[in-house]
């Protein structure tokens, strides 16, 4: 999603093996909110069944600098020490 790889995670899913071919929705976010449109939709019967399928990677970044640049309120310097520090 935040990494410019629109619809990335497609080889993953084509390991699955669908077939027929399925109607799906991409969301390219998190596996929550894949989980919560699943949520919403099996209630009003758009949808019997929801495959919720996640993975993914917290940041591109280096975790310590992400870390350690996350409670920063303004992004503007990191807040050091580091998080192993």
């Amino acid at each position: 999603y935040l990494a410019g790889r629109a619809f990335s995670f497609i080889s993953a899913i084509d390991s699955i093996g669908a077939v027929p071919p399925i109607n799906e929705s991409h969301v390219e976010m998190d596996a929550a909110w894949a989980l919560y449109e699943a949520y919403i939709k099996l209630p009003t019967g758009e949808i019997d069944t929801a495959l919720v399928y996640g993975f993914g990677k917290s940041s591109a970044g280096i975790l310590r600098r992400v870390l350690a640049l996350q409670t920063d309120p303004y992004t503007v310097a990191p807040l050091w020490p580091d998080s192993v520090s």
